[in-house]
C-alpha cells in the first residue's frame, strides 16, 4: 500500500482483501478519535502554558469521551493485531 496517512493505509489494505471492511473501518474511526482528542488536549495546554504531549487528562472529559476514548483503544489493539499477525 503507497498511501501516506494512516487511513488511506488501513483502506488500502482493506481494498486490497485484508482485513474485515468494517473492522478496518472502525480502525480508522478510532485512530481519528485518538488523534483528535490529543489534538484537543494540546490546545488546552498550549493555552494554559503546558508543554505539548500526546498525553491526555481523562478527568476533563465527559463520561461519554471517556467511554468512547475506552473503545477507540480497544479497537486500536485490533490494528496491532492485524500488524503482528503479518496480514498487512
Amino acid at each position: 500500500v503507497r498511501a501516506r496517512s494512516t487511513p488511506e493505509r488501513f483502506m488500502g489494505v482493506a481494498a486490497a482483501g485484508v482485513g474485515a471492511p468494517a473492522e478496518i473501518e472502525a480502525i480508522v474511526e478510532a485512530h481519528r478519535l485518538l488523534l483528535g482528542t490529543i489534538l484537543e488536549q494540546q490546545l488546552v495546554d498550549a493555552e494554559a502554558g503546558v508543554p505539548l504531549s500526546p498525553s491526555v487528562d481523562v478527568g476533563r472529559l465527559s463520561k461519554q469521551a471517556r467511554e468512547e476514548l475506552r473503545a477507540a483503544i480497544g479497537t486500536i489493539a485490533s490494528a496491532i493485531d492485524l500488524v503482528g499477525e503479518g496480514r498487512f
